[in-house]
C-alpha cells in the first residue's frame, strides 16, 4: 500500500499553500482584528476551484476525491483557520448535504452557484437550548396548504449572513414518528419573509468568519424545501453533523503542523465524491499551479 499523495495532489496542496501565505497570511491579522469577513479571499478560492472540491463536475465542482478536500483544509488551517472553518462549513456542511440528499431539482437549483463559490451555503443545527444534537431540535415546520411554516431559532451558524450566502438548511421537528419527533431538513433562502439574521456575532477567535444566531418567525418556505424525500432529510441530518465532525478533525491536524512563515495557523475537513486528474498550467514563477477545468 502506498501512502504517496500522487503528483497531482501534491500540486494541489503546494497551490492552496502558496496561496494560503501569500494571500491569506499577510492580511490574517488585521482581518482577525476588525472582525471583518475575506470577500476578497473567498473570491480567489472560488477561482481556484476550491470551493466545491468534492461536488462533480456536472454540478459545476471539482469533481476531486476526500482526500484532495482534506488537503485544501489542511493547507488553509495552517495559516488562517477563519478561512478555514468558511471553506469547511460551505462545503461539508452547507453545500454537500443538499449533493447527497436533495432531489436532482434541488441540486440543479442550488449546486451551481454554491460549487463554484459564486454564492455560499449554511447548514443550522445548533440551537440555544439544545447545542449540535439534532435529536433534541426544538425549530419546528408544520406543513400547511402546500408551505412548510417555520418558528424556532438557531445559533453560532457559519456563513448564514454574508453578503454572497445563498441558503441555509436548518433541521426542525416537522412531525412523529412512533412517539419520536421527526427530524427532517428544510432549504431556507435567504431574504426569505420571517427569516431574521442577527448582527454577526462577537467572538473570541475565527473573528474573520460569519456567524450568526438565526430567527424563524411564521416563516413560509414552498413544500419542496423539504431536503429530498422525508426519509432522507431524517437521516441527513445526523449525517451533516458526522461531516462536520470529520473536518474539524483535519483541523486540528492542520493547526498542528507550523507555518512556513510568521502567519498564525488553526482548523477543519471531510466529504466525498469521484476523482479526477486535475489540469494545470505553469505560474508566474514557472512551477506548475493546479487549476480546475
Amino acid at each position: 500500500m502506498s501512502f504517496e499523495l500522487g503528483d497531482e495532489r501534491e500540486l494541489l496542496r503546494r497551490t492552496v499553500r502558496e496561496f494560503a501565505e501569500e494571500r491569506i497570511g499577510p492580511v490574517a491579522e488585521e482581518l482577525d482584528r476588525e472582525h471583518r469577513f475575506p470577500y476578497e479571499i473567498v473570491a480567489g478560492l472560488a477561482e481556484l476551484g476550491l470551493l466545491g472540491v468534492p461536488i462533480p463536475e456536472a454540478y459545476g465542482g471539482a469533481g476531486l476525491d476526500t482526500l484532495s478536500y482534506a488537503l485544501v483544509v489542511e493547507e488553509l488551517a495552517r495559516v488562517d483557520s477563519s478561512v478555514a472553518i468558511t471553506v469547511a462549513a460551505h462545503t461539508s456542511l452547507g453545500t454537500m448535504p443538499i449533493y447527497l440528499y436533495g432531489t436532482e431539482h434541488q441540486r440543479q437549483r442550488w449546486l451551481p452557484d454554491l460549487a463554484s463559490g459564486r454564492r455560499l451555503a449554511a447548514f443550522g443545527l445548533t440551537e440555544p437550548g439544545a447545542g449540535s444534537d439534532a435529536g433534541a431540535t426544538r425549530t419546528r415546520a408544520e406543513l400547511r396548504d402546500g408551505q412548510w411554516i417555520v418558528n424556532g431559532s438557531k445559533m453560532f451558524i457559519t456563513n448564514a449572513g454574508t453578503e454572497i450566502t445563498a441558503c441555509v438548511t436548518i433541521t426542525a421537528v416537522t412531525g412523529d414518528r412512533g412517539g419520536e419527533p421527526e427530524i427532517s431538513n428544510l432549504i431556507i433562502p435567504n431574504g426569505t419573509p420571517g427569516y431574521v439574521i442577527s448582527a454577526p456575532l462577537r467572538k473570541l477567535g475565527w473573528r474573520a468568519s460569519d456567524t450568526r444566531e438565526l430567527s424563524f418567525r411564521d416563516c413560509a418556505v414552498p413544500e419542496d424545501s423539504l431536503l429530498g424525500s422525508a426519509a432522507a432529510a431524517c437521516s441527513s441530518s445526523s449525517r451533516s453533523s458526522t461531516a462536520g465532525g470529520s473536518r474539524s478533525r483535519r483541523w486540528q491536524s492542520g493547526s498542528r503542523r507550523p507555518p512556513t512563515t510568521s502567519h498564525t495557523p488553526t482548523p477543519p475537513s471531510a466529504s466525498s465524491s469521484a476523482s479526477r486528474s486535475a489540469p494545470s498550467r505553469p505560474s508566474s514563477s514557472g512551477s506548475r499551479t493546479w487549476r480546475p477545468s
